[in-house]
């Protein structure tokens, strides 16, 4: 997808003012992402500004497409600035169509000339071929008593209707569908013969909503799938494939099925062999349904998406594969605006490629919106986030380092991927977390019930813990005499939740040819 990676935003809703906006220091929003995340507080703005980008009549932008073609745009108006600028100006006969195609090439400039309330390409690079030829038919019929250097400058303006012809395969401006999912979502209609939801939304916030928009609740989707099931068979099988990416994605490949049910207004949800309605079933699933599947089904369509809060309902694992999902290839023609409260998905998209977070403050009547690189403290505090926060993974691996910790996620990643029908399932922060407890700290924790006056009880942290160690085995591959008391404290308290390395470190569970392919690997650069 050709994404937005910067906007200048209307700060209208409804035509009204919604308050002033200072992005750090610009006059627009930069440096977007396929996924741009604004997170803060309670009113700071967050909603306010991704309604105001969506109901914004004439989005003024600038695409990843122009970031990419700036280079061969000055390679095509370098051409021309020399024309200019080579003494032919001087030359009454050609000046004014030199002034004209010099305005021009000063349009391709503007940063929001991408936008969709101005000249396509295609008219502007017309108007230019139409400067040339003109140029052209000058300089062939100037008097050589007049024009010196007639066959040069005419050469010269040749050079100038190739570039031209560079700039018309340009793509032409993209326009752009737009989908509002508002935090009032469900599927679960309130009303049988109308969307209550949209109607109220559209009525406090957007007024009449243009074509090429639309506001998804999930009101509707138990509708749509009815009469996509009672439809073609292409449209059959997109209900069926989007029942297999769910399935997929967040349920560990258990058979899912979504059919409207007779005289009822919801769908009947299957997971494996049982089946029920969708008020019956957790929350969770019908989170996900709603936002991922107009995702799925205009996938294949060029959209913008602004989704408040979608990590409601959501445990934090299912938080990450959302987060993983619309980052995929599979949706690569979409584009996401975020508003969130979760320090979850925070946590989640920090560090990620393609994704942008924006830190928003309330600052007495104006509202303060900032690029974040690496979250802070004080953001997470804003957030409210506290160092009681639960930890919600099934279980959590203990071990000594980071380095540790890397080589074990590895070892996961290389399972799930090499060995999918067993351990495919196995997601981070749902199914697992890291805890590294710095070597020979491991000593101020209690991995028992029994109280040890001094320790800190690792089970008031987590209820099912693996720990793994290193076994610092001596030259004789014997424990040093402490360690092996430790170890057989941990042994008797963890059981097989305790994996001690057969060698000294867990660096020594590669095989030397893995550390002979590793070092010849560098060999190039040392």
């Amino acid at each position: 997808m050709n994404y937005l990676t910067k906007i200048f935003p209307e700060l209208k809703q409804s035509g009204e003012e919604i308050g002033t906006y200072s992005f750090d220091g610009a006059n627009c929003l930069e440096n977007l992402s396929k996924v741009n995340v604004f997170i803060g507080a309670n009113n700071s703005g967050k909603s306010r500004l991704l309604r105001a980008l969506f109901s914004q009549e004439s989005m003024k932008y600038s695409t990843s497409e122009i970031e990419d073609i700036k280079k061969d745009v000055e390679d095509y108006v370098r051409p021309i600035n020399g024309f200019i600028n080579g003494g032919y100006r001087n030359y009454t006969e050609i000046k004014r169509e030199i002034d004209a195609i010099k305005e021009r090439i000063e349009q391709i400039h503007i940063d929001s000339f991408y936008s969709s309330n101005r000249r396509t390409y295609a008219d502007m690079i017309e108007k230019i071929d139409k400067e040339i030829q003109k140029l052209i038919t000058k300089t062939r019929q100037g008097s050589p008593d007049k024009i010196k250097n007639k066959d040069a400058i005419h050469q010269e303006v040749k050079k100038l209707k190739s570039s031209k012809d560079f700039m018309k395969q340009l793509k032409q401006p993209i326009d752009f569908k737009r989908k509002y999912i508002p935090i009032l979502r469900g599927l679960r209609p309130i009303d049988n013969d109308k969307d209550a939801l949209k109607e109220r939304i559209e009525s406090d916030y957007f007024g009449s909503i243009d074509g090429n928009w639309d506001i998804i609740t999930g009101q509707q989707i138990n509708k749509e799938i009815r009469e996509h099931l009672l439809s073609v068979r292409r449209l059959r099988d997109k209900v069926g494939d989007f029942e297999k990416f769910i399935s997929e994605k967040f349920f560990n490949g258990k058979a899912i099925s979504i059919v409207p049910q007779e005289g009822k207004n919801v769908p009947l949800v299957g997971i494996e062999e049982e089946e029920r309605l969708i008020y019956e079933i957790g929350d969770g699933t019908q989170s996900i349904i709603t936002l991922l599947y107009p995702v799925y089904m205009h996938k294949d369509e060029d959209v913008i998406y602004f989704i408040e809060e979608p990590e409601n309902y959501m445990h934090p694992g299912f938080q990450r594969i959302f987060m993983e999902t619309i980052l995929s290839d599979e949706f690569e023609n979409a584009q996401f605006f975020i508003s969130t409260h979760s320090n979850h998905l925070l946590d989640i998209t920090t560090g990620k490629e393609n994704v942008s977070i924006y830190s928003f403050k309330k600052e007495k009547i104006s509202f303060n919106v900032k690029n974040v690189t690496e979250p802070s403290f004080k953001l997470y505090s804003e957030l409210g986030v506290r160092t009681s926060s639960v930890l919600l993974s099934n279980c959590t691996i203990w071990v000594e380092g980071i380095t540790d910790r890397l080589y074990i996620k590895n070892i996961i990643d290389i399972l799930k991927k090499e060995k999918s029908s067993q351990y495919g399932w196995c997601i981070e922060d749902l199914h697992y977390s890291f805890i590294e407890y710095a070597g020979s700290n491991i000593t101020h924790w209690n991995f028992c019930e029994t109280d040890n006056e001094g320790k800190i009880k690792a089970s008031k942290i987590s209820n099912s813990i693996f720990v793994i160690v290193d076994s610092d085995v001596n030259s004789n591959g014997n424990f040093v005499k402490h360690k092996e008391e430790r170890y057989k404290t941990l042994r008797n308290c963890l059981q097989d939740k305790l994996y001690i390395t057969e060698g000294k470190e867990i660096e020594n569970m590669l095989s030397p040819n893995t550390i002979v392919k590793i070092i010849e690997s560098y060999s190039d650069s040392v």
